[in-house]
């Protein structure tokens, strides 16, 4: 069960139900990208820590560190502890003038085993205190050889760097601007682009939730979503469209929201799905198909630990 407002149970003991809204979230991802390498930078702050950069980290409070008009004295920041383990996203060492230029910039390296195939990079700053870098600089290389360069305007807390690279095995980015007195902060990378559809887009959605009441066996859960695709992005057969970079187990989210009797849309805790492989298109529609995360798993999970970090007390 999903809670809900009163205004939205009231709204739906009525007549007439206002209107409903749909949104997926699809991430266009590399999902081996994660796991192979590890970042690097030329200075960082003690509490760094970028293994948390490469999945969905649920960060709490920050740390308290001197840089202008940051730490405020109202009791959510935390002080660094002596010891023991600490979780922060990258915090770079090096802090920006009172025009917010760097005399050195802070930069950030990933070194792949392979070569990897991923359309671009998007790239979640600070959001508890919603600052960002004014520009970044990401550069592409293969075999040593830089293919690719992209000089990103930043104006909110995510940014999205594309690229034409079609393969890279090694990625760095430069934070060329910040505002006065402010170290960067990164706290996630995701190796591809996320892709949003809404109704307009949408031409049916189906979810299936199997569940068995005696427990004797896992839940199953199966989704399939279509959509219109006049442009053939998603066609095999069209080299200047994504469906290269579209990966089996890339993240997807579906959303459904409510038009409540004052005008504003209520949104409804969103279902986790992981993509089951390549979409299917045939007349200018293209077919997803997805299975829930329990159902994704395909071993016996005993335990797990990320870096020095237990998922269990």
């Amino acid at each position: 069960m999903k809670s809900v407002s009163n205004a939205y149970k009231l709204s739906m003991r009525g007549l007439l139900r206002n209107r409903s809204y749909v949104r997926i979230t699809f991430g266009n991802v590399d999902t081996t990208a994660a796991t192979d390498g590890e970042w690097v930078s030329n200075g960082e702050l003690p509490f760094s820590e970028f293994e948390t950069v490469d999945y969905s980290y649920q960060y709490g409070s920050p740390y308290a560190v001197l840089e202008l008009n940051r730490w405020a004295l109202d009791g959510k920041a935390l002080i660094l502890p002596a010891s023991g383990t600490v979780q922060d996203g990258f915090a770079s060492s090096h802090m920006s003038d009172a025009e917010g230029a760097f005399s050195t910039p802070a930069v950030i390296t990933r070194q792949f085993s392979t070569p990897h195939t991923f359309p671009g990079l998007t790239l979640t700053f600070d959001t508890r205190y919603q600052e960002w870098p004014l520009q970044i600089t990401a550069r592409f290389y293969l075999s040593n050889a830089l293919v690719d360069t992209q000089v990103v305007p930043v104006t909110g807390v995510e940014a999205v760097v594309n690229t034409r690279a079609a393969q890279v095995d090694k990625v760095t980015i430069t934070f060329d601007m910040a505002l006065p007195y402010r170290r960067p902060r990164l706290e996630e990378v995701l190796y591809g682009l996320n892709k949003q559809f809404v109704n307009k887009d949408i031409i049916s959605t189906q979810q299936k939730h199997d569940v068995d009441p005696l427990s004797r066996r896992l839940p199953t859960e199966t989704m399939e979503f279509t959509i219109i695709d006049y442009e053939h992005n998603y066609d095999p057969d069209n080299p200047a469209g994504i469906y290269a970079y579209v990966d089996k187990n890339s993240p997807i989210e579906i959303q459904f929201g409510y038009e409540l009797p004052d005008g504003s849309v209520e949104w409804i805790k969103s279902d986790k799905y992981v993509l089951n492989g390549k979409p299917t298109t045939k007349d200018n529609q293209t077919t997803f198909t997805g299975t829930g995360l329990i159902g994704s798993l395909t071993k016996t999970f005993y335990k797990s630990k990320l870096g020095s970090k237990s998922l269990f007390a």
